[in-house]
């Protein structure tokens, strides 16, 4: 029973880094920006706006995390409301960063608080997303059954009846508890903790004989087909908590689920690679052909979802190749994240060939928004700064989403998960660079 003030105390050491973290990003406007600015002058000559979007963003951050820590029924929505706080101050800090990147040694003190302050927000929120159980807990859900995956009716219903069997009574659900959370159970345990008789317990093991099995050593572990069905009850109980009386009176959802089902792309990646199978591997092209022409188009890739447009119009030939090659790093680097994190999660893997050229396809929405940009210069077409960044925060939302609705086909994850395993590989990426930035 001492878990759950274990579990608060863990929650509340993380916190205390983003808390931190923002009073370091504070602070850093009380700080000369350069040797020869301070913070106002130094956002003024780089960024208007940044300013005031940088100090707005850290003081929601510390509001929302207080929040979330008071309000335990909300905390999904306090924490991607943090995401959101923490994206505009990453897109602030790498806007004086590009701005200031030829006079480095210019920076100052206030710089380096502000990038510290980042790292440490872009930890937490990494760290909370991964490891913290309650964000687990709330945004749980079983996994989806693949697209297109085969099954066989006769075995997939006896599996049906058999799992539905063993939830069917609350002396097996807590059988199943108690293996799980020990990893090994016996016999006189079982019979101790639920007070009942040999031949009650055995007929409850009897049942369970598909989930549960004894080994020589006379202990009882769960089988696969056990471990997924104690992950269905650990997953879907929190929702049965926010269950209201008017999600029981029968209204139906199918308006809601036909409008949703508009802005499912798992269609178009079924499509796309199920359609042909032989070009799966030469899918693998266009990403690079993106990359190619962004690179001549002059726009210079970070972490895949931050491009900057660092020339008039085209870029200068012995650039292109420093681009290129940056951006098909940043590409790799997040296949490898996104691919980690859904092994280490979830156990999922996927083919490399497809899993690489999905990841890549996904960012075509950010060269859709280089290619609108450079036509707006190429046309003659004053860009303010905060036109420019609105369009590049909706070409990464979009960014996010086809990564979210790849790893939903290619994987079968729940939204939920797939959400979990996209996003903490974005701010990984982000923290990685920062990291060999300003050690640097």
């Amino acid at each position: 029973m001492e878990a759950a003030p274990r579990r608060r105390q863990r929650a509340y050491g993380v916190r205390s880094i983003n808390l931190a973290g923002s009073a370091l990003i504070l602070a850093s406007a009380c700080f000369d920006w350069t040797k020869n600015k301070t913070f106002a002058q130094a956002m003024a000559d780089s960024i208007p706006w940044g300013g005031t979007l940088l100090v707005l963003a850290a003081v929601a951050n510390i509001g929302l995390t207080v929040l979330y820590l008071l309000q335990g029924n909300r905390k999904i929505l306090w924490f991607v409301l943090q995401a959101v706080a923490t994206s505009a101050i990453i897109f602030v800090f790498l806007s004086v960063t590009n701005f200031y990147v030829d006079f480095f040694n210019s920076l100052d003190v206030g710089y380096f608080l502000c990038g510290l302050g980042l790292v440490l927000t872009v930890l937490e929120l990494v760290s909370l997303f991964i490891f913290h159980p309650g964000l687990e807990g709330k945004a749980g859900g079983g996994d989806g059954a693949a697209v297109g995956a085969p099954a066989s009716g006769g075995a997939t219903a006896e599996l049906e009846k058999k799992f539905y069997e063993a939830l069917d009574h609350e002396i097996r659900r807590r059988i199943l508890r108690m293996i799980g959370e020990n990893g090994v159970g016996t016999f006189t345990e079982f019979k101790s903790a639920l007070s009942i008789g040999t031949g009650t317990l055995y007929h409850h093991l009897n049942i369970l004989s598909p989930l549960v099995f004894q080994k020589d050593d006379k202990k009882y572990y769960l089988t696969k087909l056990g471990e997924m069905t104690l992950r269905f009850m650990q997953d879907n109980l929190p929702y049965l908590g926010s269950v209201k009386q008017r999600d029981l009176e029968g209204k139906s959802t199918r308006n809601i689920q036909r409008y949703l089902a508009y802005f499912d792309a798992r269609p178009m990646f079924a499509r796309l690679f199920e359609g042909t199978p032989r070009l799966r591997a030469a899918y693998l092209l266009v990403p690079l052909a993106l990359y190619t022409v962004g690179a001549f188009l002059g726009f210079q890739n970070y972490l895949y979802f931050f491009v900057v447009h660092t020339s008039p119009l085209f870029a200068a030939l012995p650039q292109v190749p420093a681009f290129i090659i940056q951006a098909v790093i940043s590409w790799f680097v997040m296949w490898a994240l996104i691919e980690s994190l859904c092994y280490a999660n979830f156990k999922k893997k996927a083919d490399f060939p497809t899993s690489l050229a999905g990841c890549g396809i996904s960012s075509i929405p950010i060269f859709i928004y280089e290619v609108a940009i450079f036509s707006m210069k190429a046309a003659s077409v004053d860009v303010p700064d905060v036109v420019a960044g609105a369009l590049l925060v909706i070409a990464q939302l979009v960014t996010v989403y086809f990564l979210v609705m790849f790893q939903m086909y290619q994987k079968g994850l729940k939204l939920e998960k797939s959400i979990s395993v996209v996003l903490p590989a974005h701010y990984i990426a982000i923290f990685i660079y920062l990291l060999v930035f300003i050690a640097l």
